[in-house]
């Protein structure tokens, strides 16, 4: 039987004459990519399957996002998920593999990251281990993901770590937009490249968007572009339930069968598995302020067409929660809806100066992004006027 793994193919592009003087040049590139694989001998091979940093969660290599609303303690979870790692202890009730641990924390200042390790650690009985949970204290010298990741990688590989936390990972955004589908795309596809190059699990958290997050399906409570929810290989989404400081758990899992929902309870320093407590007894916003959410062709039928004058039928956020507003529909649920439409190309958006966003019918779109690009040629600026004679005095 061949090898399952071949080098691979370079596909070289051709050289470009120095003292060419017309057509467009063509920058010189590599691409190194897996070869084509026939199915039979694919299955046949013996792949080795990496462990589970987080039994039945998550595997070494793989992703995982943590969601939940703000000021929900995550990174309290997120250092309970250091501490079990780095010594094997459990998290949350899973089984953990013990593994070096690297803990990049973006926002704590030193003495609160250190005081609130400490608490976890004798809470849990456990001792901190020397060489087993680096930290990376970067609070005040944050940068975007472009600057930080390449340096996390380039210090990591020597080190063998079987996880890394990245917390919070708005931190990492810089000038990204949070509801720009491309930019976060590029954004996890840099934090992917960061686990396949390390071959570490990588971990970090996800807020909710602002209301009532009881009345979304899972996966749809994580804010700005649905790509947080579509990417990671393992998503815990921790949901407030009726009871103060308790929360449900679910799993949307990629590699892993799933897991049922359970509850936890936060018992300062940590949370703990909740087994009296009811998972699907969410928080529900108070009577007389639910609203309804509209369906996706009731928010498609928002958005008119002008090919003349696209600008006309294109909507700021703040149109669109004036129109959801004059219909009695769900503000809160305006990013979301909109986002997961965007994503999945039925509507598309105008990135402006200033950080400004349209929404529109794809076809409206691309014909102002067109109409922006030709305003300033000579063809469309206006006529100049012509000269008026002096009068001469007498």
């Amino acid at each position: 039987m061949r090898p399952l793994v071949e080098s691979p193919v370079i596909l070289d592009t051709p050289e470009v004459p120095s003292d060419a003087q017309s057509g467009p040049v063509v920058e010189p590139t590599l691409s190194a990519l897996p070869p084509w694989a026939d199915a039979a001998e694919f299955c046949a091979a013996e792949i080795e399957t990496p462990p589970e940093i987080v039994k039945g969660v998550l595997h070494k290599g793989c992703k995982l996002v943590v969601g939940g609303s703000s000021k929900s303690r995550k990174s309290w979870l997120l250092l309970d998920l250091a501490l079990a790692v780095s010594t094997g202890a459990n998290w949350l009730n899973f089984p953990t593999t013990k593994a070096r641990v690297l803990f990049v924390n973006l926002e704590l200042p030193a003495f609160s990251i250190q005081h609130r390790l400490q608490s976890i650690a004798k809470a849990r009985g456990i001792e901190i281990e020397p060489g087993m949970l680096t930290l990376w204290n970067l609070r005040g010298h944050a940068a975007s993901y472009e600057i930080l990741l390449p340096m996390i990688i380039a210090q990591a590989k020597a080190h063998g770590f079987g996880l890394v936390i990245l917390d919070p990972s708005y931190k990492l955004l810089g000038d990204a937009d949070e509801n720009s589908a491309s930019d976060i795309a590029r954004l996890l596809n840099a934090l992917e490249r960061l686990a396949v190059d390390t071959g570490a699990a990588l971990a970090f958290s996800a807020h909710f968007a602002k209301g009532n997050a009881s009345q979304k399906e899972a996966m749809d409570r994580i804010s700005g572009s649905g790509v947080f929810a579509r990417d990671p290989d393992a998503i815990l989404v921790f949901t407030a339930l009726q009871t103060a400081d308790a929360y449900a758990v679910e799993s949307i899992l990629r590699t892993l069968p799933p897991q049922p929902p359970f509850a936890i309870r936060w018992e300062y320093p940590a949370f703990q598995v909740a087994e009296d407590m009811d998972p699907g007894d969410l928080k529900q916003p108070k009577r007389g302020n639910i609203k309804a959410v509209p369906t996706a062709d009731q928010m498609i039928g928002l958005f008119k067409t002008n090919p003349e004058k696209p600008r006309t039928v294109l909507l700021s956020a703040v149109q669109l929660r004036v129109l959801f507003d004059a219909r009695g529909w769900d503000r809160t649920a305006t990013p979301a809806l909109r986002d997961e439409l965007v994503a999945d190309g039925k509507l598309a958006m105008y990135h402006g100066p200033h950080n400004s966003k349209l929404t529109g019918l794809p076809e409206m779109v691309e014909a102002y992004t067109k109409q922006q690009s030709e305003r300033d040629t000579i063809l469309e600026q206006a006529a100049l006027a012509a000269p008026q004679k002096r009068k001469c005095r007498r």
